[in-house]
């Protein structure tokens, strides 16, 4: 779910490069003339693309970023390395040799028009560059999904019937073969009512059964999908995409494509089916050459006599070709003010919409949303993401997405050998399920992303205009306190409280359970029904006291909805697991741990008290139903109690697992804070509330927020570094002999030469990966949208 700390420590892992991210944007409104926007925006991408896009993504100030790398000491300490060294003097020796591939390529690029080029496209990605769809890009969104919905239903229908004929088919496989095909013809009619029951879309099957363990039902899926296009024929269009490239060799741009209108004519005159379809078109006071294709130009009888087995002679076919014979195809290069323009669409209309200084018409700039930017304008903006509503809403999950399953699920229980009234209950039964779900689907709403140049590294912001949210950020996030003074990573979140939303669970699984009682188990043989009559007795009504457990003790105890992901690694050991070979350092143990804030500690601890007692219930019940499910004598282990400061840690050995001594599950609670690790030590670490350090010069967190995350880019390059070490020494041993002895000690004479100059290529990365210190991201509820505020710190390496 995009409102979750998970996305948080996805972005933040993805800061160490130039943020570019697909994107879109845009509302209808009336054409007028477009307000002057802001300076450091005047005749930019977002101030240039029509106001109505689908999604828009811009790339700035690409060269600048690209110079500062390259003249930092990072990229001088990269370029020292070895293997690249050696790159490098081949390319030199590549490039001197009369003759070479490389030598040859250089020669030709010197041509003084080739040499142009270059230039050009080097000045064309330099500042701005942008993508953007129109809104038919919707209808294509559109038409995937409801292709894969189609086609997921298909594969349950096949799943379905496989296990129809397989169970058919055994039947036969129990005679010999002349008995087999007797049998095999009296079990026609069998065979045919199992192919009707799945006919949950009306499509013709072909269907194949032999005495061979072999079911096959061809073309079911690719039938399926046809006719959803052919009922869906409104969504095939061809979508309109632009890209933009700036520059400012506007006549280097128009010499090259005259280069290029000349060499598309020549090939184009080639083929006859071509003649005509390259033009020179004049469009928003430019010049683009554009080449068409018509619908009827494609060999569309060659396509449908490749696919004549499954689908040739079909109406849905002949509406699709139909379709697709009136769509055109049109592919423009060229130049429109000061960009160079290259769309893919079903013509250039889409390209009169652009918005150059002193024209008509509403840009995306000018739109609501992007308010939000033009307060940045003034920053070195390096990129720039919009997704409008429409689109947003073209990928979210909507209830009506669970129709077709609900359809079909409904209509294989009113094929199956049930009584009438059960295909009915079950349709009702999901229909409130999905009614549940939907209940809890957030509104789709407008999503705005954008990154800028701070004084050491990059910050942006996340507008996300989905409604309602489901996190709170009524207050600070007192739970990241608990988080440790410094560790590599902490994500934490608070979730609105949703008190319907356990008993409307424990409602329906109650429900489900009495459908299986009414009618599942009349269809089973005795033995069966024997055994659900023992688990409906024994079993089924822990499942209610679990419930119980859940609602009324720890739901109640963590009203406060605070929830956080912790990542350490202070633990260390050179024999993680008794099977591997010792380190010859301290490997550092990574400890992650889910942290919860606690509204009623008392309560909390009732809820695990009642949980372990529930587990013995649970181990002995599964005994009396069966003996041999449980060892005998075996009970839950009585966990090890440790009293600290700030709370107490139970924690649970793992015999047998042979891991080190220090790895073993943990619950700690403290007042305000519940804790559940893999090493104890770091749940007592944990419970005593601490300020958070890590990251602190980036933020303190203090301000009322809904969800907040902060990582150690270099305690955790700092952490992962011996284990690549490790690791590499392990292969080599293991390649060298075939085994690894876990009583041997992994050292550097285990390294082969290859092994050792990778580690040593290895250590420089991490190193120049340091560079990148720390991250954060924060998030709060602002105008309507959950706001992210990312940031992070980013210092050059030492001069050597």
């Amino acid at each position: 779910m995009r409102h979750s700390c998970f996305p948080l420590l996805r972005r933040l892992a993805l800061e160490c490069v130039v943020v570019f991210g697909l994107v879109a944007g845009g509302v209808l409104a009336t054409p007028r003339a477009a307000a002057a926007p802001p300076a450091g925006l005047a005749g930019s991408g977002v101030a240039t693309v029509p106001a109505d896009a689908a999604f828009f993504s811009s790339a700035l100030r690409l060269k600048d970023q690209v110079d500062r790398f390259l003249a930092s000491n990072a990229f001088a300490r990269l370029r020292g390395l070895p293997a690249i060294a050696r790159g490098f003097d081949s390319w030199e020796e590549q490039r001197d040799m009369p003759g070479s591939p490389v030598s040859m390529a250089l020669t030709f690029l010197e041509l003084p028009e080739n040499e142009q080029a270059v230039e050009l496209l080097a000045d064309m990605v330099a500042t701005d560059t942008f993508l953007y769809g129109e809104p038919s890009c919707i209808k294509l969104v559109k038409l995937v999904r409801v292709l894969q919905a189609a086609q997921q239903a298909a594969a349950l229908a096949e799943a379905e019937f496989d296990g129809e004929m397989l169970e058919l088919e055994e039947e036969i496989l129990e005679f010999d073969d002349e008995q087999g095909e007797e049998m095999e013809e009296e079990m026609e009619e069998d065979i045919e009512a199992a192919v009707n029951r799945l006919r949950i879309i009306p499509v013709r099957r072909q269907v194949e059964f032999e005495l061979e363990p072999r079911v096959a039902i061809e073309g079911m899926q690719a039938d399926a999908l046809l006719e959803t296009l052919a009922a869906n024929l409104d969504l095939v269009e061809v979508p309109d995409f632009v890209w933009g490239f700036k520059t400012g060799k506007k006549e280097a741009g128009q010499f090259q494509l005259r280069r290029l209108e000349v060499l598309a004519k020549l090939l184009a005159d080639m083929n006859p089916d071509l003649a005509g379809a390259i033009t020179r078109r004049k469009v928003a006071g430019g010049e683009v050459l554009a080449f068409t294709i018509t619908g009827t130009q494609l060999p569309w009888n060659e396509i449908t006599d490749s696919f004549e087995d499954e689908l040739g002679g079909s109406e849905e076919l002949d509406k699709v070709i139909a379709r697709l014979k009136k769509l055109d195809i049109v592919v423009a290069l060229g130049l429109v003010g000061d960009w160079v323009v290259l769309s893919i669409g079903d013509s250039l209309d889409h390209l009169d919409k652009l918005v150059l200084p002193g024209g008509k018409g509403e840009a995306l700039i000018d739109t609501p949303a992007f308010a939000k930017l033009i307060e940045h304008a003034d920053k070195p903006l390096t990129g720039i993401s919009y997704m409008s509503e429409p689109f947003t809403a073209a990928f979210a999950t909507s209830p009506d997405d669970f129709d077709p399953w609900i359809t079909a699920t409904t209509d294989m229980a009113r094929q199956a050998d049930l009584p009438d009234d059960a295909a009915d209950e079950i349709g009702e039964l999901l229909q409130r399920a999905a009614k549940e779900v939907g209940k809890r689907l957030p509104r789709p709403g407008a999503w705005l992303a954008f990154s800028f140049l701070a004084k050491q590294g990059y910050e942006g912001y996340v507008w996300d205009w989905s409604r309602p949210g489901r996190l709170d950020g009524a207050k600070p996030l007192g739970l990241l306190q608990h988080a440790g003074p410094t560790p590599l990573g902490v994500a934490v979140s608070r979730f609105k409280n949703d008190p319907e939303l356990l008993p409307a669970v424990t409602g329906l699984v109650r429900d489900g359970w009495s459908l299986v009682a009414k009618y599942g188990r009349p269809e089973m043989d005795e033995g069966d029904q024997e055994k659900f009559d023992a688990f409906a007795e024994r079993l089924a009504p822990l499942g209610g006291e679990l419930a119980d457990i859940v609602v009324k003790k720890f739901v109640a105890s963590l009203a406060d909805g605070q929830v956080g992901l912790v990542l350490d690694a202070e633990a260390a050991s050179r024999k993680p697991q008794a099977a591997l070979p010792s380190a010859e350092e301290p490997l550092p143990l990574l400890e992650p741990a889910i942290v919860l804030q606690l509204a009623d500690r008392k309560l909390f601890v009732e809820g695990l008290n009642d949980f372990f007692a529930w587990g013995d219930k649970l181990v002995a019940e599964m005994r009396r139903i069966d003996p041999d499910s449980v060892p005998e004598g075996y009970r839950i282990p009585e966990p090890d109690k440790q009293k600290i400061d700030g709370g107490t840690v139970w924690s649970f050995p793992v015999p047998d697992a042979g891991l080190d001594d220090q790895i073993r599950p943990a619950i700690g609670v403290g007042d305000t804070a519940a804790v559940f690790a893999l090493v104890p030590g770091h749940a007592a670490r944990l419970l005593p509330a601490a300020r958070l350090e890590t990251a602190a010069k980036l933020s303190t967190f203090a301000e009322p927020l809904a969800a907040a995350a902060a990582i150690d880019v270099v305690a955790l390059i700092d952490a992962v570094e011996p284990w690549v070490v490790y690791l590499t020494r392990y292969g080599c041993v293991m390649a060298a002999t075939g085994q690894v002895d876990p009583d041997s000690q992994l050292t550097a004479a285990d390294e082969t030469p290859e092994a050792t100059e990778a580690l040593e290529h290895a250590r420089v990365v991490l190193e120049v990966a340091r560079c990148l210190k720390t991250a954060v991201a924060e998030t709060a509820a602002k105008d309507e949208a959950n706001v992210t505020h990312w940031q992070n710190l980013i210092e050059d390496l030492p001069k050597p």
